[in-house]
């Protein structure tokens, strides 16, 4: 290793593993400039549930305007996402991270239509739009099998669609 280069190490942890695997690469160091940057600032818009709670727009992106949306007591779901979705003015970035809750009460099946359109709703925005993988829980494996259907019935339709990404 020469004095430009640094050692990483990544904890990954695949759907088969019960244990992280370790892996070590070599990178060598990016410089960064601190001019500023030469295009406009980007409108982000981040919908989450509970999930979203802490977050600092001003700790996330530099020259970006980030707005976070935390849905309320009775909102914190695909429904309540919709209704926020709907109401964003010029984004060209949304960020939704929501859906852990209607897992818990409908099919996995129901949940991967209502986030598609909900995707639909956003594109109509002319944005890209990035959907966040729902989170699993401790402890609660039935549950956590539901959150990896959709998961993985979500990555596999989302990625043929223009602009938009599954996280």
């Amino acid at each position: 290793m020469d004095g430009n280069q640094k050692q990483y190490t990544h904890a990954c942890l695949s759907a088969n593993e019960d244990k992280p695997s370790i892996t070590t690469e070599l990178s060598r160091e990016i410089s960064v400039s601190k001019e500023p940057l030469s295009h406009p600032a980007r409108k982000i818009e981040i919908v989450m549930d509970s999930h979203g709670n802490g977050l600092d727009p001003r700790k996330m992106c530099e020259k970006q305007e980030v707005n976070i949306h935390v849905l309320g007591v009775g909102k914190k779901n695909l429904d309540g996402a919709m209704q926020n979705v709907q109401s964003l003015k010029s984004p060209q970035h949304v960020v939704v991270g929501v859906g852990s809750n209607d897992i818990a009460t409908k099919s996995p099946k129901s949940t991967v239509s209502q986030i598609e359109n909900l995707v639909v709703c956003a594109q109509k925005k002319q944005c890209s739009v990035h959907i966040l993988s729902l989170l699993e829980r401790m402890d609660q494996e039935d549950y956590n099998e539901r959150v990896r259907n959709v998961n993985d019935k979500l990555s596999e339709t989302l990625k043929y669609r223009e602009n938009v990404y599954s996280i």
